[in-house]
This record gives structure tokens, C-alpha cells and sequence, in this order.
């Protein structure tokens, strides 16, 4: 399964019906807000306001830290995205 596809059916499952995220998707536990997934022409995983990973739905992937790059926080956020 690609990238791509697992954060669709992640979205799919979880998205937010109303507020202020609605119709973006927890990454992983339904109250964080700080790790999003946002469908738009691609999937994206934002981290707060940087965009830290891309799937594209030719299954290639664009990682972008943005300066996060020894943050656990943004390495486990990445695993999780990839289903590592």
C-alpha cells in the first residue's frame, strides 16, 4: 500500500465533520490537532503550520523538516505516516 493510499483511508475514517479542521483527519489520536492530515490534490501531513510530508498518488513521497529534523516528535510523526 502506498503512502498515499494509507492517509486516505486514515482521513476517510477520521475526518472532522465540523469546527475548525473540518475535513482534515487527526495523523493519529483523534483530540491532537497539531499533526493533521489535509487532502488537497495530494496527502499531506502538516505538523503545526509546516507541511513535513507529501504523498503523491503515484505513490512517490516528498519529506520536507523544515528545520525539525531532531525532533522525535517529527521522526515518529513520519513513521507513522509511512506505516513504519
Amino acid at each position: 500500500m502506498t503512502a498515499y493510499l494509507l492517509l486516505k483511508a486514515r482521513l476517510d475514517k477520521n475526518v472532522y465533520m465540523r469546527g475548525q479542521y473540518k475535513g482534515d483527519a487527526p495523523l493519529e489520536r483523534r483530540r491532537a490537532t497539531h499533526q493533521r492530515i489535509i487532502k488537497g490534490e495530494n496527502m499531506v501531513v502538516r505538523m503545526h503550520a509546516t507541511d513535513i510530508l507529501t504523498a503523491y498518488r503515484n505513490g512517490e513521497i516528498r519529506i520536507d523538516l523544515n528545520g525539525w529534523e531532531g525532533s522525535s516528535t517529527t521522526k515518529t510523526a513520519i513513521n507513522y505516516a509511512l506505516g513504519i
